[in-house]
């Protein structure tokens, strides 16, 4: 009988045990996640509206920048869930949204600005937004879908867009001389976009001039010599035909600078 009651006070300690363990795997939560800021980049010198996807922010008590080099004024507008667009899953394009309003020093260097949010489940690990020097972007305007009504844009500057819905197309013109060699690059994917970007150049009157799909991951970035003077067409599309709120991008279009190798001199 002492055995069995040993036996009984064993099993019993383990139940226990095994019961206070199953209990502390249950408490113990993933921590919070930062997928995706929307914009992709803001301005020095600027008030702007950042919303923050990711997983398990709903909660979020407070926003901390790291090492900013410049007063950076934050304030939480809204938090909650917000679903991940359709065909995407949450751990791509986030389950849930922070909006901030946040007002930049203008001296803040060009560059990322890692950030973390804090919860009661823990904080997220440093995530970047990217800082635009002042005057440096332009913002992405509807209607701008067809040849018929472009976005005219002045070279030199990052386009802040979104590929706003599935079938979506945006439209950029801009002019230029004969013999200059313009560069077109996306950033988005590399930023956690769900954007898979392509660009194409036309001339004004709709013919193809050059094109590009994936030259850096899903990112897009292409090269032309224009072969005369006046005003060209760039379009730029999701190559899967997909679009949404989780679709930003950052388009940078500029004239890419020549390099001259000087001639040794004479001896």
């Amino acid at each position: 009988m002492r055995d069995l009651r040993l036996a009984l006070g064993f099993l019993l300690g383990c139940a226990i045990v095994a019961h206070a363990e199953e209990k502390k795997e249950e408490k113990k939560k993933d921590p919070p996640r930062v997928v995706m800021t929307i914009p992709l980049a803001v301005e020095a010198g600027a008030t702007a509206t950042v919303r923050i996807r990711g997983l398990r922010l709903d909660n979020a008590s407070a926003v901390r920048f790291v090492d900013p080099k410049g007063p950076i004024e934050v304030k939480i507008k809204t938090k909650g869930k917000s679903d991940a667009p359709k065909p995407l899953e949450a751990p791509k394009a986030g389950d849930t949204q922070v909006e901030l309003e946040l007002k930049l020093a203008a001296e803040l260097a060009a560059g990322p600005l890692s950030f973390v949010i804090t919860t009661p489940d823990g904080e997220t690990a440093p995530y970047a937004l990217w800082v635009l020097e002042k005057g440096a972007s332009i913002q992405e305007k509807e209607p701008n879908g067809s040849f018929r009504k472009p976005q005219d844009i002045e070279p030199g500057k990052t386009i802040l867009g979104q590929i706003g819905e599935p079938m979506d197309v945006d439209v950029f013109r801009f002019s230029g001389k004969a013999g200059q060699k313009i560069i077109a690059h996306v950033r988005a994917a590399q930023l956690g976009s769900a954007l898979d970007s392509t660009l194409t150049l036309y001339d004004e009157a709709g013919h193809f001039l050059a094109g590009n799909d994936d030259q850096n991951g899903m990112d897009s970035m292409l090269r032309m010599r224009l072969p005369s003077d006046g005003r060209y067409l760039l379009s730029i599309i999701d190559a899967n035909d997909r679009g949404g709120a989780a679709h930003p991008y950052q388009l940078f279009v500029g004239q890419e600078q020549e390099e001259h190798t000087k001639e040794p001199a004479a001896k």
